[in-house]
């Protein structure tokens, strides 16, 4: 009796033990995994160079709340969840130097990123052994264009952090982290307003968790957390920019495909082709998304997810197939990036947990088939990382050939590697921080030059457009600017004031400053003063 009541206790304490050591051994593989990520992005992380395009304008809102304390109204943007994010900490640093700022920006994107990784886990882990989970969520955390997204300071790296936490409680078997689902879904539509469109999949799946009596009174209250988060927002964003920033961009894509099939004749044949562009744009960016990490473990993995299909595989189906939407609509649109599937990742490591179990299941070499699959990632990742990552000098010299047109120019054409820094270079060695509207007297004009046939169109409309001087790099989609690249002597009425190449930068531009006078005396556009 008595040994067999010690013998009880042990197979407990046995038991207990073991989970300890799963537990244990799971959580230091985990953060080993975080921590060793998070020096990754730091390492692949451009310091030095100021944030830029999309990131810039998250940025000056950011700025603009720290100053003013209240809600910008002189942005149009409906993705501001991150900015307002962003300004909480802003608030907390004192410095005159704009790069601190834009460095805690990118600091900010990457801790985000790496906090993705355990969600990345438990998301899987509702799937699969915590073995499986670990190494999917691995892969999340090394996949390339994960890691240079999160060093970008873009609103990407929240967005997908979000959904995966909304994703995961949503599946949670627990009632009261299925409330908080909602709640994380609305701070992901402050984010980026697209989320909107997971509202139904999200409550589709949330009523049919709870097919009870009850399941109408749960969703009142999971909706009303969802709604308490968003129309504030809402109401904040009409007062500021007079939309909401909402439904207002989500109806806005029903409302493009709607013109483009009444514009006329063409309209029913301009559709076709928009549908066409894209579901051809859709399925090339999908698989280049998939492309170094994903394309060997999800196919095995996908076939996996549909077969035997449960609640949990048909909750991933339908909101995968809800996340397609705004990517379909971008492509058929012609924008050209492959971070519309990035919130599309934690969904892929879910079918890649599944690949691991299949294969790991069948070998008695586990311990070695997880090695090679490791050091594949890896590997994998670096190369890729190496071929995209920004090239610091080149990038640098581009950022101070901004500095030297800001100082000169009172109007250039756009040539993006350049113009991208002009906000950065207007504030260098300025006091900071300052307001947006004070910061952009201190940049040049960008006046397009795509909507012009011909040069001397472009340089009747620049004279009255503040057009003083022309960047060129000799790939402008212009064939006249690239014409005076290779053949300036054959326009004495620009002169060239600086030639990368002489100054020995690798990225060979040359800066020629328009003088109208000469124009006049030549009378080359009969323009009049």
């Amino acid at each position: 009796m008595v040994n067999s009541t010690l013998q009880k206790i042990k197979n407990i304490d046995d038991f207990i033990i073991s989970k300890l050591s799963i537990h244990h051994g799971t959580l230091i593989s985990l953060s080993i995994i975080c921590c060793v990520s998070f020096f990754v992005r730091i390492y692949y992380s451009p310091w030095q160079i100021p944030i830029s395009l999309d990131g810039a304008g998250y940025f000056w809102y950011a700025i603009d709340m720290k100053i003013s304390g209240s809600f910008p109204t002189n942005y149009n943007y409906p993705n501001t969840g991150w900015s307002m994010f962003l300004s909480l900490f802003f608030s907390m640093l004192n410095s005159g130097n704009f790069i601190d700022y834009m460095n805690l920006q990118r600091t900010l994107s990457i801790l985000v990123s790496v906090l993705t990784i355990p969600i990345v886990f438990l998301l899987c882990k509702k799937f699969v052994d915590y073995r499986y989970a670990l190494l999917g969520s691995l892969i999340f955390s090394f996949e390339p264009r994960v890691i240079l997204n999160s060093t970008l300071g873009i609103t990407d790296t929240l967005y997908v952090f979000l959904v995966a936490c909304a994703l995961s409680l949503l599946l949670s078997k627990n009632d009261k982290a299925n409330y908080f689902a909602f709640v994380a879904l609305g701070l992901s539509v402050m984010t980026r307003y697209e989320g909107l469109l997971l509202i139904a999949p999200f409550s589709i799946i949330f009523i049919l968790k709870n097919r009870k009596k009850t399941a109408i009174g749960k969703y009142l209250i999971a909706i009303s957390l969802f709604l308490l988060i968003v129309i504030p927002i809402a109401y904040i964003r009409i007062q500021t920019t007079g939309n909401d920033g909402l439904t207002s961009h989500v109806f806005a894509g029903s409302g493009y495909y709607q013109h483009i099939s009444q514009s006329g004749d063409d309209g029913p044949r301009n559709f076709i082709n928009l549908l066409g562009t894209g579901i051809i744009n859709f399925f090339k960016y999908f698989s280049w998304s998939m492309i170094p990490i994903f394309w060997f473990f999800i196919p095995i993995g996908v076939t996996q997810i549909f077969r035997n299909r449960d609640h949990g595989k048909i909750s991933i189906i339908i909101i995968a197939i809800t996340m397609s939407v705004p990517a379909f609509y971008a492509y058929s649109r012609g924008l050209h990036e492959v971070r519309y599937f990035l919130v599309f990742y934690p969904l892929f490591c879910i079918a890649v947990s599944y690949t691991f179990k299949i294969l790991l299941d069948r070998t008695n070499y586990k311990f070695l088939i997880t090695c090679v699959i490791i050091i594949g990632v890896l590997l994998g990742s670096f190369v890729f990382l190496d071929y995209k990552k920004i090239d610091p000098i080149q990038e640098n010299e581009k950022y101070n050939l901004a500095k030297i047109i800001v100082g000169e120019a009172s109007g250039t054409n756009d040539i993006t590697p350049i113009t991208k820094y002009y906000s950065a270079a207007g504030i260098f060695n300025k006091n900071f921080p300052i307001l947006k509207d004070k910061a952009v007297q201190y940049e040049p004009k960008i006046i397009q030059a795509n909507s012009f046939r011909i040069l001397n169109e472009y340089l009747k409309y620049g004279m009255t457009s503040k057009l003083s001087h022309l960047v060129l790099d000799g790939q402008d989609s212009n064939d006249f600017l690239n014409d005076i690249y290779l053949h300036e002597e054959k326009y004495p009425y620009l002169e060239k004031q600086f030639d990368a190449e002489e100054k020995g930068f690798q990225y060979h531009v040359k800066i020629f400053k328009i003088d109208y006078d000469i124009i006049r005396q030549m009378k080359i556009l009969e323009l009049k003063s």
